[in-house]
């Protein structure tokens, strides 16, 4: 239907029932954004050879002047507010399929994340969340908190888990008033992503010791980007924190408290590229395991369905007979039996979605200064 202009308003997109998308990338993207490398942040058993910072002998002097005692050290970590005993280490067993010789498996490996305490709020359930390639094809799982005087592991299950937003759930396997969860705060979950240039602290136990590590850092963009550990396009994140191996899991707050994401990757040959998962993802993944179906019967995240053409090309414009004041995206193939199925159809020109402007290269406003695909909405 030539030059046909749709408005789709309020898909419903939360209630989970509608199959996925084939391509778990956006309509729009490019190969040149496929071949980045993007590193998951699980902590694996293998050795990793130290650097020594030293200076020479002859340089070092009076040790006596670069000791410390413990007096001198602040280890206060509920300082200006901040809470940081919600945030746990998970230890996890893993034996990774073969899939050169798929009727058995590869050797078994230990592998370490990090994850946050949170409180569902329907029945007051103390959850650990934490990211699924952390957990994933483990056979044995163990947390430990921080900041306690017993710091004992205990032995966890998984609760639920989306491959899809590599987020988990997971649960101890101790009673509610057990001295695991004595003197315990619950991570307190945002609604909305952190604004840009707002400050950030990432949490979690990386590489290079065993104790908690809190970097800082600010908000450096937010827009779609594809998740490595299942390829498929969500809501992130950007942030300058540093994110190692080990944070994978790890909470990341703002300068309040309040959780505003979950470190799970970064970009491998740039500097200070991290992502993080955002709240509006993490909120229908624990909404939909909690509230709606179940974490049996969770179906993930929707997508949009249908194949998209930009019309930034004046001669295609032309041939659709659209003049200047309409925007957006030229249909070009609707999925059967999918989200947008029944409702547009091909040739169809997308010009807005639930109430937002589509732009003529895909694109709608997030935020005050981002812009992100039109594929986030349905998500």
């Amino acid at each position: 239907r030539n030059s046909l202009c749709h408005t789709l308003n309020n898909i419903a997109c939360s209630q989970g029932h509608y199959t996925m998308s084939t391509s778990p990338l956006p309509p729009n993207s490019t190969s040149g954004t496929d071949r980045r490398k993007i590193k998951r942040r699980r902590s694996s058993s293998v050795g990793k050879r130290r650097k020594s910072l030293e200076p020479p002998s002859d340089e070092i002097g009076d040790r006596s002047l670069l000791s410390l005692s413990n007096d001198d050290i602040d280890y206060d970590m509920e300082d200006q507010h901040l809470r940081f005993d919600n945030v746990v280490k998970v230890f996890a067993t893993v034996q990774e399929p073969d899939f050169v010789t798929p009727w058995q498996t590869l050797g078994v490996e230990s592998a370490t994340g990090s994850g946050v305490v949170i409180e569902t709020p329907q029945n007051g359930k103390l959850l650990i969340l934490t990211a699924a390639h952390v957990i994933s094809d483990s056979t044995f799982l163990q947390c430990q908190r921080v900041g306690v005087e017993n710091p004992d592991k205990h032995i966890a299950s998984v609760f639920a888990v989306c491959h899809e937003a590599d987020l988990a759930l997971l649960e101890v396997d101790v009673d509610k008033d057990d001295e695991f969860w004595q003197d315990l705060e619950p991570a307190k979950l945002l609604e909305d992503c952190p604004l840009l240039r707002s400050v950030v602290l990432v949490a979690g136990f990386p590489v290079g010791g065993e104790e908690l590590s809190i970097t800082e850092g600010v908000v450096s963009r937010i827009e779609g980007q594809s998740y490595s550990h299942s390829q498929r396009y969500l809501l992130a994140v950007t942030v300058d924190a540093a994110i190692n191996e080990g944070n994978s899991g790890g909470p990341v707050f703002n300068d309040s408290g309040g959780l505003v994401g979950i470190a799970f990757q970064a970009l491998q040959g740039a500097e200070n590229t991290g992502h993080i998962i955002p709240p509006p993802v993490i909120k229908h993944f624990i909404k939909g395991v909690t509230t709606l179906s179940g974490p049996d019967e969770y179906k993930g995240y929707p997508a949009d369905g249908i194949k998209m053409q930009q019309l930034t090309n004046s001669c295609l414009r032309s041939y659709y007979n659209l003049s200047d004041s309409i925007r957006g995206v030229l249909v070009t193939d609707v999925f059967y039996n999918n989200t947008c199925h029944g409702i547009l159809q091909k040739n169809d020109i997308l010009t807005h979605v639930d109430g937002r402007s589509v732009a003529n290269n895909g694109t709608v406003a997030y935020g005050k200064y981002g812009r992100g695909d039109v594929s986030i909405i349905f998500t």
